[in-house]
């Protein structure tokens, strides 16, 4: 069944969940800060170890924001209050939309 979403094979809800569904792009991220900091930062190479990880924070980021916005939705609950981080993405994201 292409297209579709996995099921949830552990019965996570809630932020389990999105860190679940989220795990691969965290991974990738955990990773290249490592690499970034034990490969050039330690050495003295670069003093900025997570510049060249921007694009995995961001998918990171997206993934797990967009999944609490949408577990928000599920729960019925309000809109995030204004000044948090997640009312701060989902304005992102609206803008994006434009």
């Amino acid at each position: 069944s292409r297209g579709r979403k996995k099921a949830n094979p552990k019965g996570l809800t809630g932020v389990r969940l999105v860190e679940y569904r989220c795990r691969k792009s965290r991974k990738a991220w955990n990773g290249c800060v490592s690499e970034i900091y034990n490969g050039k930062f330690l050495s003295g190479e670069s003093m900025e170890p997570e510049g060249d990880c921007d694009d995995l924070f961001e998918r990171y980021r997206t993934c797990y924001m967009r999944g609490m916005l949408k577990q928000r939705q599920k729960q019925g609950l309000p809109p995030p209050k204004e000044g948090t981080m997640l009312h701060e993405f989902m304005e992102e994201e609206e803008q994006d939309d434009e």
